[in-house]
This record gives C-alpha cells, structure tokens and sequence, in this order.
C-alpha cells in the first residue's frame, strides 16, 4: 500500500512544470503567544531547525504581486 502511494505522489511530482511551480521562499511562520512570528532566512537548510511551516510561493505569480507596488 505504501509503495502505490510513494508511486502516485512521484508520477504527480514528475507532472510540476519548474516554471509555474511553487517555489520556497526561505521563510518559516509560527504561531505563538504573542501572534504570528516570521522567520526569514538565506535560503539556506538551518541546522537546528526552525520552527514552524516553510513560506511557498508560485513562481507564476511572483512577478504579478509587485505589480501595484510601481
């Protein structure tokens, strides 16, 4: 059971365009007591771990966000 579901998780990977696909963004969200904490970082793999859920973006929508910002 387990090697059918490994399988169909990499025929699907193997469908992600590069181009449009998401992308992580090198930054970790965690909550906590005093609200949302973001954590940025260089991209880089951080040993120790950080906390919290990694940031993704779609690399087809990165360019569009910036658009009102001219």
């Amino acid at each position: 059971m387990k090697s059918k579901i490994a399988r169909k998780l990499r025929d699907l990977a193997d469908r992600i365009d590069p181009s449009t696909g998401p992308r992580a963004l090198g930054a970790y969200w965690n909550h906590s007591r005093n609200g949302f904490v973001f954590t940025m970082t260089d991209g880089i793999r951080v040993h120790p771990p950080v906390p919290g859920c990694p940031l993704w973006y779609m690399a087809e929508d990165y360019d569009r966000s910036f658009e009102g910002m001219q």
